[in-house]
């Protein structure tokens, strides 16, 4: 087995995505994918935020909550999707992938919900959204240091509205290696990212479940499969995000 064999072997274990995609001057290639979140590696470069969250949108139409174990493989250009009648809640939307991803999702027909601190940017990002299909776009305003807040304003959205797509997508913590960190930064940093995405998801999965469709990526790191010098803290958390969602997919994938 060649070099590249064995480390398309342990990636697809890992739920790493090769990815490139044919916009924005990258060159086509296949999608590996497995049934935990999401981690992008790129072999090939890709030149803007943008084609990352195409990527990241057309696999929210894949079946990230699989049983663990179940491997696949998907070419971005031959993928016809239509999200028409469907609503997603994209986290961290207002700028970078997050914002990215909201634009694919709008333009494959899904009613997008933008969620981010900034309430002049939301209403601003929301009225650029595309509409072919017709959809009323929103936001949600509510800052993910503050999960009870995150907590009360999905709870909010979902009482009136089902969200049948949710993007996990956050920053990271503040770099740095791992012995010399905090206690307190690892505390805030699990508060952020993996507290908050089990709060969405707590809120989320009722209306998908009855809807019989749910779809949750979690957009993460590629220090799930290899740890980044100098972000120790990240390195932790994200493995951390990893195993729950692949955790999450064995309770859940039953209900579609």
């Amino acid at each position: 087995m060649s070099q590249a064999q064995r480390q398309d072997q342990a990636l697809s274990s890992r739920a790493t995505f090769h990815t490139s995609s044919s916009r924005r001057g990258a060159s086509m290639r296949k999608i590996r994918y497995s049934s935990a979140g999401i981690s992008l590696q790129q072999r090939s470069p890709l030149n803007s935020s943008r084609a990352l969250g195409s990527i990241v949108s057309k696999v929210a139409e894949t079946d990230l909550f699989a049983p663990i174990g179940t491997t696949g493989s998907v070419y971005l250009a031959q993928m016809e999707l239509d999200l028409t009648g469907k609503r997603a809640l994209v986290c961290g939307s207002t700028q970078g992938i997050g914002w990215a991803t909201a634009q694919e999702l709008a333009e494959l027909g899904a009613e997008v919900i933008l969620m981010a601190r900034d309430a002049a940017k939301l209403k601003m990002r929301a009225k650029e959204l595309s509409s072919v299909q017709g959809q009323e776009h929103g936001y949600v305003v509510a800052d993910f240091h503050h999960p009870e807040a995150v907590a009360e304003a999905v709870d909010a959205l979902v009482s009136e509205k089902r969200v049948h797509i949710l993007i996990n997508n956050t920053g990271g913590p503040p770099p740095g290696p791992a012995h010399l960190a905090d206690v307190a930064d690892f505390r805030s940093a699990f508060e952020l990212h993996l507290v908050n995405n089990q709060r969405l998801l707590q809120s989320c999965l009722p209306g998908m479940k009855d809807a019989g469709y749910g779809r949750v990526v979690n957009v993460i790191s590629t220090s799930v499969r290899i740890p980044l010098k100098g972000l120790g803290v990240s390195n932790t958390i994200r493995g951390a995000v990893a195993s729950w969602a692949k955790t999450v997919s064995n309770e859940v994938a039953g209900f579609g």
